[in-house]
């Protein structure tokens, strides 16, 4: 499937509608010649069963929807993706109730341009007709259509077909070119089908991006990735389709059979799947009764149909003609973005009742009639996606969703998002992840980290710095979310704080003690120098001879070693500044006339226990001092030259 990429011309998609049997195949076939009952079971009924498809010039895809009342989940499929809607009426009839259906999908689905064909005008007198039409107009009204044009034809004769056909590209010349071919691939497949020599194909309308021969694509939401194999564009072989296209895509990869009506080819990674979405939900005046909480639901989005629950997070009912936030639990995952629109239907009948906008397609799962959530999802009710965008990072809060989360819930280019919010959003890398939140929140964070040390600092003077284990549960965040280890990471770079080992501390923090501390500390000295090497006191001991507390002690300890006036020998052994010098010099003294000196003969030298010894020898080694072999003797390391200390214990 070779080709070029053809021309540069918008490409628009016509959606039929109306009920059954008022003539809309026989309609398309009139516009184009296409008979688009391609199956013998629709040619045996003499009804439209699936999705038909007929081109209508050389830029435009007439999709022919069903009509009968059990097909209605084929008919949304169909005009989800349209831009212009064919409401087709038979005249000898007049409105029926999937007349009516289909005009609620197309209000539902935002279709705000049309033209009314009132067909089989050949079979009813111009009073009748008058009547009909009177009677169509009081149906629009209200409506987006109702300003469309309303025509009278005969698809079985030709009457009126020509000025049809006519007022049809007027109205396509009036839409405006999709914005959004700048944002990842992204097509919903209507139809799929496998020809022979040529393999697996998918077809549907282009809502954003580009896809070209050989890319790759992935398919939601079951996540396999394929490759595009080859392409058409209204027909023709093409190496390129893009926004508002009407593509076949020939698909090529392991399962590749398996694409269905309801899936979704991507760019891959840029949306998700998902099975909850919060949305803005909309009950049509003509549901026949209102909607309680928890209510099962036929939820129509893209081209899939999928069952699920709504959650009304304002009321415990939604009455007819009434509007709310929402949450609706699907049975199954869909792929949806912020501002795709769905249709409503019941379960039980299966009639349309209603639909909205999803606002955010990733929720937290709510509670029945959460208030505040409704509230925070207002927010994202504006014109604009960049204070959508704002909003939706700002209710995540310190979460701080990546950079490709917030694309894929906005169906756009995460670097866009993140240009167009620079002067609200603060981005920052994580492992190779970019992540967003909002400037307000970023900057109250670190006020916080640095008020909450200066409160430590203030009353911990002797600590070199906060835990940082415990700083993250002061300051509330939890251990998987990167924003704090961001805030730190930006604090010390800026100079602001500084690590010390597994602690934080304020840059300008010098460790102190209080005057109570001193007076503990000097006693400390005092019971370190009277125990000696022999019988070196330990925390508790300490705290039995002075009378204080045992955490204190410890706490007071770390301070005087951080402070140099003791030395820590392992997590637990500490001796004084004195004792170290004393059994440094002690060792040099050995080693100048012994090349080796064991643990046992260090420790007789020192007259102290074994456990000491070795503690002061590891940490000998450590500093450089000394090397180890393998029978545990140490000597001098080489090329090392220390002064001798001539401090000595008393």
């Amino acid at each position: 499937m070779g080709g070029t990429e053809g021309n540069v011309l918008a490409h628009t998609v016509i959606g039929t509608a109306g009920h059954i049997d008022h003539g809309k195949t026989q309609l398309v076939h009139a516009l184009t010649g296409v008979d688009t009952d391609r199956t013998r079971q629709e040619k045996e009924r003499g009804i439209t069963i699936e999705l038909g498809f007929a081109h209508f010039g050389q830029t435009t895809t007439i999709i022919d929807v069903p009509g009968h009342e059990r097909f209605v989940k084929t008919m949304v499929a169909g005009v989800s993706t349209i831009d212009v809607a064919l409401l087709v009426i038979a005249a000898d009839d007049g409105v029926m109730p999937q007349t009516r259906e289909h005009l609620d999908v197309l209000q539902i689905l935002g279709i705000e341009r049309g033209v009314i064909a009132l067909n089989k005008v050949d079979l009813v007198d111009d009073e009748w007709l008058q009547l009909v039409e009177e009677d169509v107009r009081g149906v629009l009204q209200g409506t987006q259509l109702e300003n469309s044009p309303i025509l009278r034809v005969s698809a079985l004769h030709g009457t009126g077909v020509d000025t049809l056909a006519q007022s049809l590209r007027e109205t396509l010349a009036a839409v405006q070119e999709r914005d959004a071919r700048s944002r990842p691939f992204r097509l919903p497949v209507d139809r799929a089908f496998s020809i022979h020599g040529f393999g697996n194909v998918a077809t549907g309308t282009t809502l954003s991006g580009q896809a070209r021969r050989g890319d790759e694509l992935e398919q939601l939401p079951q996540g396999r990735r394929l490759r595009i194999r080859g392409l058409q564009r209204h027909g023709e072989d093409v190496d390129l389709v893009e926004a508002g296209d009407r593509a076949a895509i020939n698909l090529a990869g392991e399962d590749a059979e398996q694409i269905e009506r309801g899936d979704v080819l991507i760019q891959p990674g840029s949306l998700q799947a998902t099975s909850m979405l919060d949305v803005d939900l909309r009950l049509l005046e003509s549901a026949p009764k209102h909607l309680e909480q928890r209510t099962r639901v036929r939820i129509h989005i893209g081209t899939i149909e999928v069952l699920g629950r709504v959650v009304l997070l304002r009321d415990t009912t939604l009455e007819p003609g009434q509007q709310t936030m929402a949450q609706i639990r699907l049975e199954k995952p869909v792929v949806a973005a912020f501002g795709d629109r769905f249709v409503v239907r019941r379960y039980s009948p299966a009639v349309t009742i209603g639909g909205g906008t999803v606002l955010d397609p990733s929720p937290d799962k709510h509670r029945e009639g959460e208030g505040s959530v409704a509230l925070l999802l207002d927010e994202l009710t504006g014109e604009s996606m960049t204070t959508a965008v704002i909003a939706w990072v700002r209710h995540r809060g310190r979460r701080a969703p990546s950079l490709q989360d917030t694309g894929a819930a906005f169906a756009s280019d995460g670097d866009s998002l993140e240009a167009d919010a620079a002067s609200s959003l603060t981005a920052f890398d994580h492992h190779g992840v970019r992540h967003l939140v909002t400037t307000e929140l970023w900057e109250a964070d670190q006020s916080l980290i640095v008020d909450t040390l200066t409160r430590y600092h203030r009353a911990t003077p002797q600590e070199a710095g906060m835990a940082r284990v415990s700083l993250m549960r002061e300051l509330g965040f939890g251990p998987s979310e990167p924003l704090f280890e961001a805030l730190l990471g930006r604090l010390e770079a800026d100079g602001i704080t500084a690590r010390e080992g597994a602690a934080v501390r304020l840059s300008t923090h010098e460790i102190s003690l209080s005057p109570e501390d001193e007076v503990l500390a000097e006693r400390i000295e005092q019971e370190l120098q009277k125990g000696g090497l022999a019988k070196p006191p330990s925390a508790e001991d300490l705290a039995s001879s002075t009378g204080a507390e045992v955490g204190q002690v410890s706490s007071l300890l770390r301070a005087m070693g951080r402070l140099g006036r003791l030395v820590f020998l392992d997590e637990t052994l500490f001796v004084s500044v004195s004792q170290m010098a004393y059994a440094r010099e002690g060792l040099e003294k050995h080693l100048a006339t012994a090349d080796q000196i064991s643990v046992s003969d260090f420790r007789q030298s020192l007259d102290t226990n074994r456990r000491y010894a070795l503690a002061l020898l590891n940490l000998f080694d450590a500093e450089g001092l000394t090397v180890k072999d393998d029978a545990g003797r140490r000597s001098l390391a080489p090329r090392m030259s220390l002064p001798l200390s001539r401090e000595k214990t008393p």
